[in-house]
C-alpha cells in the first residue's frame, strides 16, 4: 500500500500508528472519508430502492391507500426430532384468518441447543443438536381514514 498523498510505501508499523511517517498524511482519516463516501452511497441506494418499493407497492395495491396495518409474529416451534409440525401451523393460519388476519411472510429459524455434556477420566461426550421453528408473520388493516 502506498500513501496516498506523498506516495511512500506504507509499513505495518505505519498502518497500526495511522500515519506516514514521510509527510504526515492521517491514514486513519483517509479511511474514515472513504468509509463515509461509501456509506453515503449506500444510504442514496437504500433511500432509492425504498421509495421504488414504496412505489411498486402502491401500484401493486391501489385500495390501501389511506389504510393502516397491524403486524403479528408468530412462532411454531418444530415437534420433536426436527419434524415440521404442521398441525400447529394449520391451526395457526385458520385461527388468525378467522381474526382477519392474513399471512404475509413466513421463515425458518435456526435456534441452537447445547442438551448436555459430561467428561470423566479424559474421556467426554456431549449432546449438541439444534431444532428449527417455524415463524409466521401476519397482518390486517388496524383502520382506515
Amino acid at each position: 500500500m502506498k500513501c496516498p498523498e506523498c506516495g511512500n510505501e506504507i509499513t505495518s508499523e505505519m498502518k497500526e500508528m495511522g500515519l506516514c511517517y514521510e509527510c504526515g498524511y492521517n491514514l486513519r482519516k483517509a479511511a474514515m472519508e472513504k468509509w463515509k463516501r461509501e456509506e453515503e452511497k449506500r444510504q442514496e441506494a437504500y433511500k432509492k430502492a425504498e421509495q421504488e418499493r414504496i412505489v411498486n407497492w402502491k401500484a401493486a395495491h391501489p385500495d390501501a391507500e389511506g389504510k393502516y396495518f397491524q403486524y403479528k409474529t408468530i412462532v411454531v416451534p418444530d415437534k420433536a426430532y426436527g419434524q415440521v409440525d404442521t398441525y400447529a401451523i394449520e391451526s395457526t393460519l385458520n385461527r388468525m384468518g378467522y381474526e382477519g388476519w392474513r399471512l404475509v411472510s413466513t421463515f425458518t429459524n435456526e435456534v441452537g441447543k447445547n442438551l448436555s455434556s459430561f467428561g470423566v477420566g479424559g474421556i467426554s461426550s456431549g449432546t449438541n443438536a439444534t431444532i428449527d421453528e417455524t415463524v409466521l408473520i401476519f397482518e390486517r388493516v388496524a383502520r382506515i381514514e
